[in-house]
């Protein structure tokens, strides 16, 4: 990852977000953060974070050699994930707030010996309401009430499968339900804001992400995931993807709005230009 990934230009993305960086250069450009005696290069941040992951491994391997021992192993579906932790220069970004994967991503392990084959890699994104969905579909229980999320228990044993819906993330860091209406509602957006991030809704459809921020005339984003996996070359401002960006547009309200997403009819309107500055 180049300095230029850390801390900008991004010429595609949303003003806010051009030069965004939570991290400092040091005498020879690099990234580092913290002060006088307790400076740290990101390389330091990164292998401090994977000893405190060591740690983690030590802990699941004695859960999994409890249930071998007592015999629960096969009869026990494990599931393995965790908060995505924190960014290491992506984007500019320390902290995971974004919507873009290098900040959303998570570990996701299932294992059930007998019953999942091992080995295997689904590449369908979730969520973790599709996982408290998919809970109630392998333990055969009809949820109480009505969830969004999707069922994605058939991937376990087919994991070349496929969702037929497209997949929803919203982030509107400390306002919620009324709160968070009402400042769509009067505009104001600098309640959905926090350290210069703003708030934002996401599709995943296919091989495209859809991200549109709760902020006045700022440009959506629209990235190829297949062709631009680290997500720098935003399509929306590219005339060629006009279409393609007003079909995800529509698309990703009529999607909130199946999950009673009240919000999407307040939604600030977005730059519509064809690029950020003209």
């Amino acid at each position: 990852m180049g300095a230029g990934h850390v801390f900008g230009p991004r010429p595609t993305k949303p003003r806010h977000l051009d030069r965004l960086t939570r991290w400092d250069k040091d005498e020879n450009g690099k990234p580092y953060r913290g002060k006088n005696n307790k400076k740290l290069s990101l390389d330091g941040h990164v292998k401090k974070y994977n000893r405190a992951v060591r740690a983690i491994d030590e802990g699941v391997g004695k859960v999994l050699a409890a249930l071998k021992e007592s015999g629960q192993l096969e009869n026990t579906l494990v599931v393995f994930t965790s908060d995505q932790g924190f960014a290491w220069g992506q984007h500019g970004l320390k902290e995971k707030w974004m919507a873009y994967d290098a900040a959303i991503c998570a570990p996701l392990i299932f294992s059930q010996p007998g019953v999942i084959q091992p080995n295997q890699v689904c590449d369908v994104p979730v969520n973790g309401m599709d996982i408290t969905r998919t809970f109630h579909a392998v333990a055969g229980i009809e949820p109480g009430w009505r969830m969004d999320g999707r069922d994605f228990s058939h991937l376990l044993e087919d994991p070349n499968g496929h969702l037929e819906e497209p997949l929803l993330l919203i982030n509107t860091f400390h306002s919620y339900g009324d709160d968070f209406l009402e400042a769509l509602k009067t505009k104001d957006f600098k309640k959905l804001e926090r350290k210069k991030v703003s708030a934002w809704m996401m599709m995943r459809a296919g091989q495209y992400k859809y991200i549109r921020t709760f902020k006045e005339d700022c440009i959506e984003e629209v990235y190829d995931l297949t062709k631009d996996p680290d997500e720098l070359d935003n399509l929306a401002v590219d005339k060629k993807y006009h279409d393609l960006l007003v079909k995800l547009r529509k698309q990703a309200v009529e999607e909130f709005r199946k999950k009673d997403g009240a919000f999407v009819d307040h939604l600030p309107k977005p730059r519509l230009r064809g690029s950020r500055d003209s």
